[in-house]
Formats: C-alpha cells, sequence, structure tokens
C-alpha cells in the first residue's frame, strides 16, 4: 500500500491546508491546480488553491456532502438536503 500511494503523493505525511471549518467533505481535485471541498455544516462549498486560503465558491449549498466532475468537466453537487443533484458550468452558472 505505500509504495502505491508514493504514486499518487509526494508524501504519506498528513498536511493541514486550512483552519477554521466545521465539517469538511467531499475533497475533490481540479487538474488546473486546485481542491473544491464542502463544509457540511457551513452549508459552504469551497475552492482551496494550495498554500492559498479557502474561498467561498458557493453558500446555502442545500446539504451537498459529495462532488465529482462530469465528462465536459462540468462539477456535479449531491444535496442531501434538497434531495437533488446540481450541475455547476466552468463558468460559475
Amino acid at each position: 500500500m505505500a509504495t502505491q500511494l508514493a504514486n499518487v503523493v509526494e508524501s504519506a505525511q498528513a498536511e493541514r491546508l486550512a483552519t477554521g471549518l466545521v465539517f469538511t467533505e467531499g475533497p475533490l481535485w481540479q487538474s488546473d491546480g486546485h481542491w473544491l471541498f464542502v463544509d457540511v455544516r457551513a452549508h459552504r462549498i469551497y475552492r482551496l488553491v494550495p498554500g492559498g486560503q479557502p474561498e467561498i465558491i458557493r453558500e446555502q449549498n442545500g446539504g451537498s456532502n459529495g462532488m465529482t466532475f462530469d465528462l465536459q468537466g462540468r462539477l456535479l453537487i449531491c444535496e442531501g438536503e434538497n434531495r437533488q443533484v446540481t450541475r455547476r458550468e466552468p463558468d460559475g452558472t
């Protein structure tokens, strides 16, 4: 397992990327160099560039807790409280 992990990440050591969040879920790496993740209890979706501070990209997110990209690069968001899946275009709409 350690050998396989070494093929994917630079280090097996945990690193704190941000603080001040409540309950994070659904980390998703975007190939242009940033993370997206949800703070479930705060009802926010964040964007985080490594070495930077989290930036809110959506508030009142319908209880989101999971995200992925579709084949066109659009963000799909699972909204548990709204009982729906939403799609966000690359331009933010």
